[in-house]
């Protein structure tokens, strides 16, 4: 308490946007435990998450990362209903299409010879760094969905079963 009996703000915010303040934030354990600087922000996290194509928007607050639904989006949208010949092909899918790109993707960064490239170069990098990045949480979302669609059919139909909600 500060000496007018008031709460002693531990965690000062200022929003570069101020409507942003009366938004909801969630803070998310599983991609961003630790903090992070402004250029991991930039360039790591930031296209990731946009990559994901939920609405996400995340913000880097005191070297800490918070993540908000785009406000222009309904609350609870409409999810497609699942589609169990999808769910079928996804380890299809996973096997022929995405570990191919996933690896062409990770060899460039294995491979090149960063050393040796010019000053513009490694400008125009850092471009392809962040187009790779929004592709990384495209190919996230586009591993995952099945798998979340399938959890989610689990429970759907334990509950139909059972009449239990207790999963």
């Amino acid at each position: 308490m500060n000496q007018q009996g008031q709460a002693d703000n531990e965690f000062p915010v200022e929003w570069d946007d101020p409507a942003d303040a009366k938004r909801s934030w969630q803070f998310d354990l599983a991609h961003t435990p630790d903090v992070m600087t402004p250029l991991g922000f930039d360039l790591y996290y930031d296209p990731f998450a946009r990559g994901f194509s939920m609405g996400l928007e995340p913000r880097l607050v005191n070297c800490y990362v918070f993540t908000g639904r785009d406000p222009k989006l309904p609350n609870n949208p409409d999810l497609p209903p699942i589609d169990l010949d999808a769910l079928r092909q996804a380890g299809k899918r996973w096997q022929e299409e995405l570990i191919p790109e996933i690896v062409r993707l990770t060899e460039h960064y294995r491979l090149t010879d960063f050393d040796s490239m010019s000053d513009q170069d490694l400008i125009d990098e850092l471009d392809k760094l962040r187009e790779l990045r929004v592709r990384g949480g495209q190919l996230h979302t586009q591993a995952m969905l099945p798998w979340m669609m399938g959890m989610n059919h689990l429970v759907d139909t334990y509950q139909e079963l059972t009449g239990g909600d207790d999963v």
